[in-house]
């Protein structure tokens, strides 16, 4: 599926007198993905995830030191390792073990994200697991919890909302494949698309960019992508 829809930060194009090479990119100081529902560095059930990411960020002035992934699918470690380039063998981590939303669970990926990066850090955390009752979760402590927001410069999220078209869309096609932009039942009845919009102000009044970006080829998706904080912020 074409991702162009997404648009992560130009940092290398950005100009910064108070940054150490003149660009924003040379500002941070780590550059770190997290990514839930990551499947494999060159597959995905929406296309290649993994290896469009670190291509993109990186042609941008922002290559990972360090890339977390969580993947519940059971997968044979030498076959995924395998598809990984050497650069970013040191910088990879996989776990293939389901993520948890207990904020007292120290495996919560936003728990391991804030014992690892830094505020001056770049931080871009995804999340797509296609499961409301953990990702759900996740983004209100994402929100709520000061020691998460302000570390998180780009949050990426496919919002499973009660929005019809995208359920109509999701039944309809999942009848006859395998993989459809659409979510059928897959959503959390009592969140709207309204709802949406008004958790993803929240995140933007924290300080940072803010961007809701539809997608319309045959089918309408929905994706989210926000940044929590940056230089120009006051935060």
């Amino acid at each position: 599926m074409n991702k162009e829809y997404i648009m992560p930060l130009q940092a290398q194009s950005i100009p910064c007198k108070l940054c150490p090479l003149g660009t924003l990119a040379s500002l941070y100081k780590q550059k770190l993905f997290f990514d839930l529902g990551s499947s494999t560095w060159t597959q995905g059930a929406g296309g290649s995830s993994q290896n469009w990411f670190a291509d993109v960020y990186e042609s941008n002035g922002l290559e990972f030191v360090r890339m977390l992934m969580w993947e519940v699918a059971p997968q044979k470690p030498a076959e995924l390792l395998a598809q990984v380039p050497a650069k970013y063998y040191h910088a990879y981590q996989y776990y293939n073990v389901p993520a948890s939303a207990d904020i007292n669970d120290p495996k919560n990926p936003l728990n391991l994200m804030d014992r690892i990066a830094e505020k001056d850090d770049f931080v871009v955390f995804k999340l797509d697991i296609d499961t409301p009752s953990i990702e759900n979760p996740l983004y209100r402590l994402l929100n709520s919890t000061e020691r998460f927001y302000t570390k998180v410069d780009e949050f990426m999220f496919e919002h499973h909302v009660n929005f019809a078209h995208m359920r109509i869309i999701g039944a309809i096609c999942l009848s006859f494949f395998q993989f459809c932009p659409g979510w059928g039942d897959g959503v959390e009845l009592s969140i709207s698309l309204g709802d949406s919009f008004r958790f993803f102000h929240s995140l933007r009044s924290k300080g940072g960019y803010f961007c809701l970006i539809c997608e319309l080829f045959c089918l309408f998706q929905v994706f989210v992508h926000t940044a929590g904080h940056n230089v120009f912020s006051p935060n």
